[in-house]
């Protein structure tokens, strides 16, 4: 009896929080919807609750037995798990669950799990799906992630086979009609009004020429002029650019009695530090965040009140001639922009302070271009082919890449020896699909392991894999150390140099001051 009342309480209080939201609101009508429709659209206002209280609402009605929700991105996947499990008093791991990459928090009895896409991606290739009673809520899809691609097109698969009961595509800024034409059947689309608190927006009046600079005048104005009102979160485009921020803000307050801290935020960063730099700000200290798209959607931060947008995100560009990717900085689109505004008043009432004019905002592109048609396609067909080669010939995708990029990297994997002229997977070929990293590096392995001289390809391999300097064990300036020897012959082959200098844990302890002074 204690049992059941300490459960039948925990359930009201459950219920209470779950109101504060304003998708719970409209819970019969996404339950109606659910049970009308088996493909189903729902876009809601950034910060309605649409990621974490409707899984809630279909998994209190008892429609599914299990329940899982895909997000773009790893920190946006363990937030909204770690939220949703308080709501239910239980531990991480048992009714709420995650599974990212190198990382699966879950049981056989997890009812709500949160995942990448691209681990969904690879479970939908490999038909893992055995539930009957199974919803799949595929989060963000205004994004067009490759991941997210690939995993509609496996999923049309699973929907012809019967292996998939619901699916839920949710966005505050989608466009519905893309996946109604790929479906083709009918797709059931509800619109849910209402968010939690307003956020203002401003723009700039004349258009500005360096919007590193108005970054740091706009974070210092607020930072002045709004004491005690809220942290500051800053969508920049890369690490390169938040450094620059970093640097002249320190600069700025050095040797003043300043109430506020910074913060990095981006995707390489270490797990545990972008945790860190999520927690609610100590009492009388300010918060500044400076972060890449990495904070763009499905996140809350405690206590951020403001928002500066420079309106520019680094998108990857494949260059055709020699098929090498490279980061470029473009203007965001409107529906990224609409998703950064909506990290401040989640919580309270905030602002977004977007620097460049309105004029600028009204020729932005509505969405972003898919991933799909500007990155390399090798490793991605690599991976198809690995679950299935019949997969290349008889999968639709919702967009089709250029045809000379599929050409071209059937090629590439013929040369390397990933698969046969019949485009059936090697034995080499199943290795390198194995390795979580580059098809090049993953070569690179394997050659290194067939010639014998594992050592040095290794460190190099790793070093290549780290796609960051910054990662570097104990070398604080990484530049200067390669500018002393100009004889090296690169970065990537003087880290393996150096770290080859150590056989153990404990004589790298010993000469850590090496990386230092050296």
């Amino acid at each position: 009896k204690i049992l059941r009342l300490l459960t039948k309480n925990s359930l009201m209080k459950s219920l209470e929080e779950l109101k504060k939201f304003p998708v719970f609101f409209f819970k019969e009508f996404i339950i109606s919807s659910v049970l009308k429709y088996k493909i189903l659209f729902i876009s809601a206002e950034t910060g309605s609750g649409k990621t974490t209280i409707i899984p809630q609402i279909l998994y209190h009605r008892g429609i599914f037995k299990k329940i899982i929700i895909s997000q773009t991105k790893k920190l946006a996947t363990l937030s909204s798990a770690k939220f949703v499990s308080n709501f239910f008093e239980t531990k991480l791991g048992q009714k709420v669950g995650y599974s990212v990459r190198f990382d699966d928090l879950t049981n056989k009895n997890t009812s709500i799990k949160f995942v990448t896409d691209g681990i969904l991606y690879k479970q939908a290739a490999k038909k893992s799906f055995s539930s009957d009673d199974l919803c799949i809520i595929i989060d963000e899809f205004h994004e067009r992630t490759v991941s997210t691609d690939l995993l509609l097109a496996f999923i049309k698969k699973a929907f012809f086979f019967g292996q998939i009961k619901r699916l839920i595509i949710m966005s505050a800024s989608g466009n519905s009609s893309k996946i109604a034409s790929f479906f083709g059947t009918q797709v059931g689309k509800l619109i849910l009004p209402g968010k939690l608190f307003k956020v203002s927006i401003f723009y700039l009046r004349f258009s500005q020429s360096n919007y590193i600079f108005s970054t740091i005048a706009t974070i210092l104005k607020i930072h002045n002029y709004f004491r005690k009102q809220g942290d500051i979160l800053v969508f920049l485009p890369g690490l390169n650019e938040i450094e620059k921020v970093f640097d002249q803000i320190y600069f700025f307050s050095k040797n003043k009695n300043t109430s506020f801290f910074l913060c990095k935020l981006y995707a390489s960063l270490p797990l545990k530090d972008q945790k860190k730099n999520l927690e609610k700000s100590p009492n009388g200290y300010r918060k500044i965040i400076l972060s890449t798209n990495v904070a763009e959607s499905s996140l809350t931060i405690p206590g951020v009140a403001f928002v500066i947008d420079c309106g520019l995100s680094k998108q990857k560009v494949l260059n055709w001639k020699n098929s090498i990717e490279i980061f470029r900085i473009f203007p965001a689109s409107k529906s990224e922009l609409y998703q950064r505004s909506g990290r401040a008043g989640r919580q309270k009432q905030g602002k977004c302070y977007r620097l460049f004019t309105f004029s600028t905002f009204k020729r932005l592109p509505l969405f972003p271009k898919p991933e799909i048609e500007s990155i390399e396609m090798t490793e991605i067909l690599l991976s198809i082919i690995s679950f299935s080669n019949k997969n290349l010939f008889d999968l639709e995708f919702i967009t089709l890449p250029s045809k000379w990029v599929i050409i071209r990297s059937l090629e590439f994997l013929f040369i390397i020896g990933a698969v046969d002229e019949n485009l059936f997977l090697t034995f080499f070929g199943k290795c390198m699909s194995i390795f979580p990293i580059e098809i090049k590096l993953s070569k690179s392995i394997i050659e290194a392991i067939r010639l014998k001289d594992k050592k040095l390809i290794s460190w190099v391999t790793a070093a290549a894999a780290s796609f960051s300097t910054n990662s570097f064990p104990f070398i604080q300036n990484f530049q200067n150390l390669s500018e002393k020897n100009p004889e090296n012959m690169g970065d990537f082959f003087l880290f393996a140099k150096i770290i080859l200098k150590f056989k153990t844990k404990e004589d790298l302890l010993k000469k850590k001051t090496y990386f230092m002074g050296n």
